[in-house]
């Protein structure tokens, strides 16, 4: 029973957090925000225009970063993706959205999407250091933390004469905000700081879990 209880409990900070990122990223009557894989909305409520949205199943997610335009002289309204964003430059201190695309023992390397408030056009590799991953120094696996393919929220630490961007995710707010399962490809609900769950397999796996804003 307590068990259930705590599952409510993280269920209900997790499509919180969903739902605060969705409006951070698509504000409704402006100027939307999306980044590649990003959840639109479903085919019966929206057409598809010409550029930067795909179709999986009954569900609409953006192929490329950009504004989103949602034109509703149609029926039903028609939404498209358009990358028009300027040239972002990092900053110390900046949070941003990274997508995993390696895994080592010491670093897992990735991509940077996107910051707290614009999608990125240009495209800009990051590390995320395993000595700058958790700050609680308990020894851990890499593999345990991230997989290629995770949507993970970090700090930006530092910024070598190369620009070469390195991160961090050793705060509690920071970590994986999204990940999807291997077995069914759907997305996984965290249910503590160091395990998500498929909710259809209810099979869990080991990740660094960004902590939900509402606990």
């Amino acid at each position: 029973m307590r068990n259930s209880k705590n599952n409510i409990k993280s269920n209900k900070s997790f499509i919180n957090y969903l739902n605060i990122f969705n409006l951070l990223i698509m504000e409704s009557n402006a100027v939307k925000r999306a980044y590649p894989g990003m959840f639109l909305g479903y085919i019966y409520e929206y057409s598809t225009g010409p550029s930067g949205v795909y179709k999986k199943d009954d569900k609409l997610f953006a192929s490329i970063s950009g504004d989103i335009f949602i034109d509703r002289n149609h029926t039903p309204p028609r939404i498209e993706v358009k990358n028009e964003s300027t040239e972002f430059i990092p900053k110390l201190g900046e949070e941003v959205y990274v997508k995993i695309t390696k895994i080592s023992k010491n670093a897992a390397t990735c991509e940077i999407l996107a910051s707290k408030t614009k999608p990125i056009k240009n495209r800009i590799i990051g590390l995320i250091k395993s000595e700058n991953v958790k700050n609680d120094f308990r020894d851990f696996d890499m593999f345990d933390c991230f997989v290629p393919g995770d949507i993970v929220l970090c700090k930006i630490i530092s910024i070598d004469q190369t620009n070469f961007i390195y991160l961090s995710t050793g705060e509690a707010h920071l970590g994986v905000v999204f990940a999807w399962s291997p077995i069914t490809k759907n997305i996984m609900m965290p249910i503590s700081f160091e395990k998500m769950i498929c909710l259809d397999t209810k099979i869990e796996e080991r990740r660094k879990v960004a902590k939900p804003i509402s606990i």
